[in-house]
C-alpha cells in the first residue's frame, strides 16, 4: 500500500511539475510575443516620424498582428492610413479602438475630425426617429453600428434648422453619452440650444403643438440650467407676441397673452411690464366683428 501511495504522490508531483513548466513555458511565449509587438511599435513611430508611411504601415501590422488588442498601435495604425489619404482604413482603425476603449480622447478626437453621416436610407431614419424621439422601439444598436452609422447622422442633423432634426439629434447624443461613449454628453445641450435659437428668430413653420412640447421638454431635461430657461423664456415671448399681434420688436417686453371670450367678439390682451411698472399692462384689443365695446 505504501508503495502504491508512493507511486500516486510521484504522479501527483510530476503532474504539477508539468503544469508549471506549461506556465512558465506559456508566460514566456507571451513576453516574448509582447516584446516583439512592443518593438514593431517603436520601429513604426521611428518610421512615422521619419515620413516613411509604408515602413510605419508595416510595423503596425506585425504589432497587430503580433497583438490583436494593443489598441495604441491600432490608433497609430490609423494615423498613417490618414497620411496615406485613405481615410475609410483610418476611421474603421479609429473604430475599433473607440468600440472597446470609449474614451480614448485622441481616437475620438481624429474620428470627430472625419465623422460624416454615411447617407442612411428613409427607412434607416425612420427607424432612429421610431426609437429616439417616439420611443416605441427599443435601443438595439451595436457600439459598432453607433461609431458607424448612427453617430454620425446625429453629427449631421447638428446643423439643421427644424425642431425635429435637432431633437433627434440631441436625443442620439444623450444615448450615445449614456451608452456609448461620456464624451457624447456635451453634445446633447448645443442641439436643443440651437433649436431654441431657431425658434426665437422664427417659429411660425413650426407645428404650434411641437413647439409646446419642445419647450415642455427642454425645462424638464434641462431643469436648473439658466441658460436653456433664458433660451425657452425668450421663444415664449415671441410666441406671445405673435399670438397677440404685436411687432417683434416689442416681444421681449411681453410677459403673456391674455384672451377674453365675449358673445360678439374676443380680445387679446398682451401683458407687459414696461416702463418699470409691475403690474400687466393692456397694449391693445383686437376685435372682431366690428365691435367697440366690452361686456
Amino acid at each position: 500500500m505504501r508503495e502504491r501511495y508512493g507511486f500516486l504522490e510521484g504522479v501527483e508531483c510530476m503532474k504539477i511539475k508539468l503544469s508549471f513548466t506549461i506556465l512558465i513555458w506559456f508566460l514566456l511565449v507571451s513576453l516574448a510575443v509582447a516584446q516583439d509587438a512592443q518593438e514593431y511599435y517603436k520601429n513604426g513611430y521611428l518610421y512615422f516620424s521619419q515620413e516613411n508611411y509604408e515602413k510605419a504601415l508595416e510595423s503596425y501590422q506585425k504589432a497587430l498582428e503580433l497583438d490583436p488588442q494593443f489598441w495604441d498601435a491600432q490608433y497609430w495604425l490609423g494615423k498613417v492610413y490618414e497620411k496615406l489619404g485613405n481615410i475609410p482604413e483610418a476611421m474603421a482603425a479609429w473604430r475599433k479602438v473607440l468600440v472597446v476603449q470609449p474614451l480614448h480622447k485622441d481616437a475620438f478626437q481624429k474620428w470627430r475630425a472625419y465623422a460624416r453621416s454615411e447617407g442612411l436610407s428613409e427607412k434607416e431614419k425612420e427607424r432612429l426617429r421610431e426609437i429616439f424621439l417616439y420611443q416605441s422601439v427599443a435601443p438595439s444598436i451595436s457600439k459598432e453600428e453607433a461609431w458607424a452609422t448612427v453617430i454620425p447622422y446625429a453629427l449631421s442633423l447638428m446643423g439643421a434648422r427644424d425642431i425635429v432634426s435637432l431633437r433627434l439629434a440631441g436625443a442620439i447624443m444623450r444615448w450615445a453619452g449614456r451608452n456609448v461613449s461620456a464624451l457624447f454628453s456635451p453634445y446633447e445641450k448645443p442641439c436643443y440650444r440651437r433649436a431654441l435659437e431657431i425658434l426665437k428668430e422664427d417659429f411660425s413653420q413650426e407645428d404650434p403643438y411641437l413647439v409646446y412640447e419642445f419647450l415642455r421638454e427642454c425645462l424638464v431635461r434641462f431643469e436648473g440650467d439658466q441658460e436653456i430657461s433664458n433660451l425657452v423664456d425668450g421663444v415664449l415671448k415671441v410666441v406671445f407676441a405673435a399670438e397677440a399681434q404685436v411687432a417683434k420688436e416689442a416681444a421681449e417686453q411681453i410677459v403673456g397673452v391674455e384672451f377674453r371670450a365675449y358673445q360678439d367678439r374676443v380680445e387679446k390682451e398682451a401683458l407687459s411690464s414696461l416702463d418699470g411698472q409691475t403690474g400687466p399692462r393692456m397694449e391693445f384689443y383686437l376685435k372682431e366683428h366690428g365691435a367697440e365695446g366690452g361686456s
